[in-house]
């Protein structure tokens, strides 16, 4: 645990949620959450999809990121958010990579990728 003193975060919408995490890849493309709360899964539905169900069902998405914490080998590959369903009772996020040429990809065994999302939680402005 850090021995310093952290403030709050400040936003004009209210009840902003911040959900981050990190995944580790293996050999058959299968993502492992290796940090993070409020995820409750991470699906692997196709070559270079991943699917970040949350714990939780949100009013809105204010911001998503997803990028490479690691790649194993030479490999480049960049990422992309396709589909957000927070508000609704899929509470997930798909996550797509793809290399250079635009064709969809899995990172190679033990790469790693990791997601920031920003959440309303309330519908209250």
């Amino acid at each position: 645990m850090a021995n310093r003193r952290f403030n709050d975060v400040q936003a004009l919408n209210r009840e902003v949620k911040l959900i981050a995490g990190r995944a580790s890849v293996d050999s058959s493309g299968d993502a492992t959450l290796v940090d993070g709360l409020g995820i409750a899964s991470i699906a692997h539905p196709g070559t270079g999809r991943y699917t970040v169900t949350l714990q939780d069902q949100y009013t809105g998405l204010l911001f998503y990121s997803a990028s490479h914490a690691q790649l194993a080998g030479s490999q480049k590959l960049f990422a992309q958010i396709e589909n957000h369903r927070v508000t609704t009772t899929n509470k997930d996020v798909e996550i797509n990579f793809f290399d250079d040429g635009g064709t969809a990809d899995d990172p190679n065994d033990g790469s790693e990728f990791s997601f920031f999302l920003v959440l309303r939680n309330s519908s209250v402005e």
